[in-house]
């Protein structure tokens, strides 16, 4: 449930997402996959970025590092719409 719930927030706006990285180091990004956020270059392959995660992953572009980034479902803490 956690997916469908974060993936459509994701779609509609911007998401402050607190997770653990793999290497046990909390992270806290703002984060998106709303078009209107990205880059012209991204908008044309969004679709596939998001095809292309894995199902225990997801891609989505970072505001701050204005790159795409990934977590792991199992690895979130919290996540709120801003």
């Amino acid at each position: 449930m956690i997916k469908e719930e974060l993936r459509s927030m994701l779609r509609n706006g911007i998401v402050e997402l607190t997770f653990d990285k793999v290497n046990g180091e909390r992270r806290v990004m703002e984060c998106t996959l709303l078009p209107k956020y990205l880059p012209d270059y991204v908008n044309e392959s969004i679709d596939r970025e998001i095809a292309d995660s894995e199902p225990e992953h997801l891609a989505v572009w970072d505001l701050k590092a204005e790159g795409w980034r990934s977590f792991r479902f199992d690895r979130v803490i919290s996540y709120n719409l801003k």
